[in-house]
Parts: C-alpha cells; structure tokens; sequence
C-alpha cells in the first residue's frame, strides 16, 4: 500500500523548554515509519486563510510513542504563531519522513555529532536510536547555543550519557553570562580537538556553522562522503 501523503495527528503536549523554544508532541499515527534524523512537513494554516509549508525535524527516536518536535520560536513567524495558539487536542497534518540526515555507513566507525540551538533535534533522535544500538561505537556531540537561557532537555544528555559509554558530549556557549562554569565559545573553536580521520560527521545548524564546520573537517583531509549536513 503507498504511503499517505499527509497524515493527520493530533496535539498532544507543547511547553516552552527555553527562552525561545517550544517542544510539541504530537500522536504518531498508525502506519507512520522515519528514520532517525528526518523531518516532516507541517501544513501551517496562516491568518489571511492560505497554507504553507514548514519542516521540522522529528526529535525522538522512532521508537518512541508519540511525534516530538522542538521549534525556534520567531516573532511574527508563521509556523510560530500558529504553534503557540494551536491547543492541546487540536489537529495538524504533516507529511510522510523526508530527508537523508540519517545515520549511515560503518557502525563501527566513530560518529562526531555537532549541533547549534534546535540542530539539536534530529541529532538527538539520531543518538538515541543509534547508541543503544551501537555498544561499540563512539559517538561523541558537540552543542552550542548563545547563552544558558538557550539550553533545553537538561537532563536528556546526561542520562544517555550515564546510560551508554560509548556515548559522550560537550556544551559550550557562545555568549555566556558570568556565573557559566561550562565551556565557551563557538562549536567551531571546540571542534578540532573532534577531528579524527576515521569518524563519520554529522553538521546541523545555522548555514554559517554548517560550512566553517565542514571546511575544517574537509581540511584535514575527511573524504567529502563521510560528512552529512542540515541546514536549520
């Protein structure tokens, strides 16, 4: 049977997990399969009655019971506004999964994971399918967002990280207040210390990250094959 193209789902939670952050869960409907990393797209309904299209990156693995979503919230955005007014028990229609943003290749080769702000989405779906199942492969993840105000899931990475040893990460802020006992700075001046020749890379973020990032992995010689990106 082909799939849908669109599915209707049903609310079932959203909450502000940051200063501009909204996390959504959403009912899984019967049938819907994704890979950890994809996205979806939302139907988004806009005030003057039109509709138009936003994707969003599944941030659960697919495992998990219901749909998670995580959205930057952005003043005067269509998608924003009309999450922050969707009630709980009311219905969206997204599409099928899209996108390559998958985890792939050698299992047994190092995975470097580097994200900023909600590119932590599909990176965090992509970890918790992929390290259970991995118990011999290292993945390591770098995340950066401006400030602590900017941080969301705080107990999410430690868990899996007490969990799986295989599984490690790194935090730092770019702008950071002065009571910040963590790491600063951007991703891009973490991540050398990252570069291995034998890792898989996967990018997801602002444009800007995404190419400095690629560029000092290309740099020190990684096949162009090994690195997947996303631009948020």
């Amino acid at each position: 049977m082909a799939k849908a193209e669109f599915y209707s789902v049903k609310l079932l939670a959203k909450q502000m997990i940051a200063r501009a952050v909204l996390a959504l869960h959403f009912e899984k409907p019967q049938g819907f399969v994704f890979q950890a990393g994809q996205f979806v797209q939302f139907k988004v309904p806009t005030a003057d009655g039109a509709v138009v299209i936003r994707n969003f990156s599944l941030a659960a693995p697919p495992a998990a019971p219901d749909l998670e979503f995580c959205a930057k919230m952005i003043p005067g955005g269509k998608a924003s506004d009309w999450f922050t007014s969707l009630p709980v028990g009311e219905g969206a229609e997204i599409s099928a999964a899209r996108g390559v943003f998958v985890c792939s290749g050698k299992e047994e080769r190092p995975k470097v994971l580097v994200a900023t702000g909600v590119g932590l989405a599909p990176i965090i779906s992509i970890l918790e399918d992929a390290v259970p199942r991995a118990p011999a492969t290292p993945f390591r993840l770098l995340w950066g967002v401006r400030s602590a105000a900017d941080l969301f899931w705080p107990g999410r990475l430690p868990a899996l990280a007490e969990r799986h040893q295989n599984f490690s990460f790194l935090i730092t802020l770019s702008q950071p207040a002065g009571n910040w006992g963590g790491e600063r700075g951007r991703v891009t001046e973490r991540l050398p210390g990252l570069i291995t020749p034998g890792a898989d890379y996967y990018l997801c973020g602002s444009l800007a990250m995404v190419k400095e990032a690629r560029s000092m992995i290309l740099d020190q010689g990684i096949a162009l094959p090994r690195i997947k990106i996303e631009i948020f």
